[in-house]
């Protein structure tokens, strides 16, 4: 299993998880009975998944904690899922696109934007380049440098 969280105690006995397509609304809740770590696996059982057959009736499925048992964030802070789909604009207030993806990299978390035209554009979320998350409003704003979204208004170096 790949882990994404970062929070160790996730899997701890009695923890419960969410498996499926939250899209597709198909969720089953799953509580963990057992966790072993090897040096590069995890392995890990759940409660009323004891043959190999309903093991691998969640192969391949995403585990998600359920909102109200994850940890709380710090200001500044926001969960990937609600980033995707936030207008990006500029700072100027003109729509630039949407953010399609977020991909955390160790360096840094990259905000995969379709623009207007439909490229992608990968902007690292750092200070520099995003001077605002609202989610409220439902939008980035964006610092945007030369050549960042429109290639052409990149500097000739």
């Amino acid at each position: 299993m790949e882990v994404l969280s970062d929070e160790p105690t996730r899997f701890a006995p009695g923890s419960r998880l969410l498996a499926g397509n939250p899209e597709a609304g198909e969720m089953r809740e799953l509580e963990v009975s057992a966790c072993r770590t090897g040096r590069e696996w995890l392995l890990v059982c759940f409660e009323g998944v004891a043959s190999r057959e309903a093991a691998q009736a969640i192969q391949g499925t995403d585990l998600l904690v359920p909102l109200e048992t994850a940890r709380a964030l710090a200001e500044g802070e926001f969960w990937d899922f609600q980033l995707v789909g936030l207008e990006v604009v500029g700072q100027a207030g003109e729509t630039l696109g949407r953010v399609s993806e977020v991909l955390d990299y160790p360096a840094s978390t990259m905000l995969v934007v379709r623009t207007i035209g439909g490229d992608e554009v990968m902007v690292p979320s750092v200070p520099e380049l995003i001077s605002e998350v609202d989610l409220e409003k439902g939008r980035v704003v964006v610092r945007a440098i030369p050549g960042l979204f429109n290639p052409s208004d990149a500097e000739e170096g």
